[in-house]
């Protein structure tokens, strides 16, 4: 209670100094939501746009006094003008939300709206309101590819990677990091990966029909892992399949994991003591270590292909995957490498002990209908 007192005094005190700052020039100050407000200014000819807004959050972030307290506090300004940006005020508005959107993900103090990038926004909005409707008509548009992992202990396909594909009624294919990434961005992701496990497992039952057995990873994201119906989602479309735990992995990075990270780990304990196998995904572009790996709940490790698509000819890459594949092991881990593109790399990892590969060297993702004539082939 303490501290939502503090809160909303220090949401006060922020109001109140953004309004103070440039009393003779400002037309309006409101709070939007949360720690989000809204300053319009008006302009004469004499000012200048950049100089005032910078020196406005100089005066912004000054230390402020709250209930005996001194804070320090950081700011993002997003700013949009009128009328040379936009010409009614529904679209000044977004418009500035769009340029404190962009401040956040780049990182910046101050970020000016940019031509263009409203009608990116309002593209990317139909785009996910089309995914929704997508969804709803559980249409053939979108589908799930299975890309094989080599044993290359044994030769044998053991494994498959599943990953959507969205392919719309008219042709057009719509890249899955933009989808996935919009379905993230709105809250849209936990029906999108409900809709890709249930999809999975369901396919795994046919397989397991026609005497074919094959561990199946499915991706998943933070918000998933940190939904409360998300375990309880996966056992029942374990138990509505009949499918053994032991057949699926679910693939999280770890910046996903790192995210809220006792939660996570609590939930993927609880995942693994059922059979269920825990792969960290992309390993080598995030911030964790090895070291901080050997304390979470996982079995397998999945080397980045940044690391991997150059590996015959890099030997920063050959060095970097070889400790990866030696450290991972003596922490009783697996290891994948992705993104195996030539004979090369494949037999260096082989010489390595890694235990799987993927990538087009071996097959790109297909359809289940083309991996079964491929698994044929292969045998």
């Amino acid at each position: 209670m303490a501290h939502l007192r503090l809160l909303l005094s220090a949401l006060k005190a922020i109001a109140q100094r953004t309004k103070s700052i440039y009393l003779d020039k400002t037309l309006m100050v409101g709070r939007f939501s949360g720690t989000e407000f809204c300053l319009v200014i008006k302009l004469t000819h004499d000012d200048s746009y950049e100089d005032l807004v910078e020196q406005f959050l100089t005066q912004l972030r000054a230390p402020l006094q709250v209930n005996n307290l001194w804070l320090n506090l950081n700011y993002r300004i997003g700013t949009c003008s009128f009328p040379e940006q936009s010409s009614n005020a529904k679209e000044v508005v977004r418009r500035t939300a769009i340029a404190l959107e962009a401040a956040r993900s780049e990182n910046t103090s101050i970020r000016a709206y940019k031509e263009g990038e409203d009608e990116a926004y309002l593209e990317r909005l139909n785009l996910l309101e089309e995914l929704r409707e997508t969804m709803k008509r559980d249409s053939d548009e979108l589908f799930m590819v299975y890309q094989p992992k080599l044993n290359l202990e044994n030769g044998k396909i053991e494994k498959v990677e599943s990953l959507i594909r969205w392919i719309k009624s008219d042709g057009q294919f719509v890249s899955p990091e933009l989808f996935i990434h919009l379905a993230e961005q709105s809250g849209l992701i936990i029906k999108l990966t409900h809709w890709v496990i249930d999809t999975v497992l369901k396919q795994q039952q046919a397989w397991l029909a026609n005497n074919i057995r094959l561990k199946v990873a499915i991706n998943i994201s933070a918000q998933d892992i940190s939904h409360p119906d998300f375990i309880d989602y996966v056992f029942e479309k374990i138990s509505q399949y009949n499918i053994d735990p032991d057949l699926i992995t679910l693939e999280i990075t770890e910046r996903d994991i790192m995210t809220n990270e006792d939660l996570v780990i609590s939930r993927l304990k609880h995942l693994k003591k059922t059979g269920i196998q825990i792969s960290v995904d992309d390993y080598g572009i995030g911030q964790s270590s090895l070291g901080k790996l050997k304390q979470l709940p996982i079995d397998e490790l999945k080397i980045d292909k940044a690391f991997i698509l150059e590996l015959d000819t890099s030997e920063k890459d050959q060095f970097i995957v070889k400790s990866t594949i030696e450290l991972s092991h003596q922490l009783g881990l697996s290891v994948v490498a992705e993104g195996v593109e030539n004979k090369a790399s494949l037999d260096m990892l082989k010489t390595m002990k890694c235990n799987h590969i993927q990538g087009y060297f071996l097959s790109r993702p297909v359809k289940s209908a083309d991996l079964l004539l491929w698994l044929n082939d292969y045998e």
